[in-house]
């Protein structure tokens, strides 16, 4: 649908928005080239092991989001305020590691980067509180609005990239690590500015007028008595097979004979024209056996028969027994979990497999900048292309992708060019894997209950994958494998 000329401004404010989630973290590692390839050497004293240390960091950035979420069923946070707020924090904490990304501390006889590690938690809460926050604020507005805060959440890679690529962070930099913070710090009140725009003025109006209090929903919903005795009685009287629950007898003008007195002529009560209609149907369903109503019961037609299998007979509804279908061994689940492994991995250990390259800063940078601008063209063709490749092959490819790392790169050292290259093509399989196994439910799965239960262990499959990834390529930094 082409976008009106009255939406171009909220487009745009949109899009600024969702540059901004993600905007610190991608900074963080577009430096690593800085931190580990000084004019004296290492600038960190963690070395090659900053970028494991500052990839757990930002995984542990989750646990601040799963307490807000379980605080959400009790309290009510007012969505545009929690936004702003994350926005301005990372402002914040931006213009802070400017000024202070060399502060180290002493602990337990080491030296650590103590304003790298506590800004990469920083990075990770805003990063995380952001799928909980600027996505439910978005339904708020039209659906173009949300594909404009996706659009803008690429172009969180693509900016930095483009500032980095000018600056050459390395030995001789064209500018220093602390303007780049700076710069970045600039793009992100830009981003703050337009969510103002769009929370407290009218420039960017919801779809439809909501109530008072409607940006203020928590987000695990609260129970009400009074719906859910509605609900355990619907249940009660589905456990029946009742297709439509049968009303309630006039009490004013029901008699014995289930009959309704209304001007003299007496008409069937609702409760016995229910019943005729369970007879009716009933006898339909043994006709439909071949042999009448002599004929054996088979049940109910195919159609008719997965509606009434839906309810359980302890009265749970479909839902339960949808979901109990949905297996978290399947194939889908698996292949999104080893795909997450894979690409979460390589972040914390890509310092050690340029560090036998001459010219390893300019090498890591351009294997930050190519891992971060074109996963969107994988996520690109797998949502607009009619012929694509299975999830197992994209798998399958990745795997290969990824072995090819560790040729080019370390331990063997063949190719910076094909190590750069390989990158590419890892992000652009991981990308295109984990947007076609969620596509592949959607157009598959008929039900919609199985299919939100399949996208639930698709995403429980993606964050287990990602921390697997994460501590594995941790322990192996501080056991010294890559050494």
């Amino acid at each position: 649908m082409p976008l009106q000329a009255h939406q171009a401004l909220p487009y745009a404010l949109f899009f600024l928005t969702g540059m901004a989630p993600w905007m610190l973290v991608n900074a963080l590692f577009l430096q690593l080239a800085a931190f580990t390839d000084g004019h004296g050497g290492f600038a960190v004293p963690e070395g090659n092991a900053i970028a494991s240390y500052m990839a757990l960091a930002i995984q542990f950035g989750n646990i601040v989001t799963i307490g807000y979420v379980c605080l959400g069923k009790y309290i009510k946070f007012d969505l545009r305020k929690v936004i702003l707020s994350i926005l301005i924090l990372e402002i914040l904490t931006t213009l802070w590691l400017s000024f202070a990304w060399k502060a180290q501390m002493r602990v337990l006889g080491a030296h650590i980067s103590v304003t790298l590690i506590l800004v990469a938690f920083t990075s990770g809460v805003v990063g995380s509180m952001s799928n909980v926050t600027f996505w439910p604020f978005a339904v708020f507005y039209s659906p173009s609005m949300t594909a404009a805060m996706a659009l803008g959440t690429s172009f969180s890679n693509i900016l930095p990239s483009i500032l980095a690529a000018m600056q050459l962070p390395g030995p001789s930099p064209r500018f220093s690590t602390s303007l780049f913070f700076v710069l970045t710090a600039g793009m992100l009140v830009i981003a703050t500015l337009s969510f103002g725009l769009i929370g407290w003025t009218d420039l960017a109006s919801p779809v439809k007028e909501a109530k008072e209090d409607s940006l203020t929903t928590p987000l695990l919903p609260r129970r009400k008595a009074s719906l859910s005795r509605a609900s355990s009685a619907t249940r009660r009287r589905s456990a029946n097979n009742n297709y439509s629950p049968c009303p309630p007898p006039q009490n004013a003008n029901s008699n014995k004979n289930n009959t309704v007195s209304s001007g003299g002529v007496s008409l069937p009560s609702a409760g016995m024209r229910c019943s005729r209609n369970k007879e009716k149907i009933k006898g339909r369903y043994q006709e439909s056996s071949g042999g009448g109503k002599e004929g054996k019961e088979r049940g109910p037609p195919k159609a008719l028969r997965v509606k009434v299998e839906s309810v359980g007979s302890n009265g749970t509804g479909a839902k339960a027994v949808n979901n109990a279908n949905v297996s978290p061994y399947s194939l889908p689940v698996f292949l999104q979990l080893w795909s997450c492994i894979m690409y979460f991995y390589i972040p914390g250990i890509q310092t050690f497999l340029v560090q036998s390259f001459a010219e390893k800063g300019k090498v890591l940078l351009w294997f930050t900048v190519v891992d971060k601008c074109v996963g969107v063209f994988g996520r690109f063709a797998a949502s607009r292309s009619s012929l694509y490749l299975s999830a197992e092959m994209c798998c399958s490819l990745q795997t290969v992708a990824f072995g090819f790392m560790f040729i080019t790169g370390w331990p063997f050292n063949l190719s910076s060019v094909g190590l750069i290259i390989s990158c590419g093509f890892h992000s652009v399989l991981y990308s295109y894997t984990n947007t076609l196994v969620y596509m592949n439910n959607v157009r598959t799965q008929k039900n919609k209950s199985r299919a939100k239960a399949m996208s639930e262990w698709l995403g429980i499959a993606q964050q287990v994958g990602a921390s697997t990834g994460i501590a594995v390529a941790f322990l192996q930094t501080v056991s010294g494998f890559f050494r």
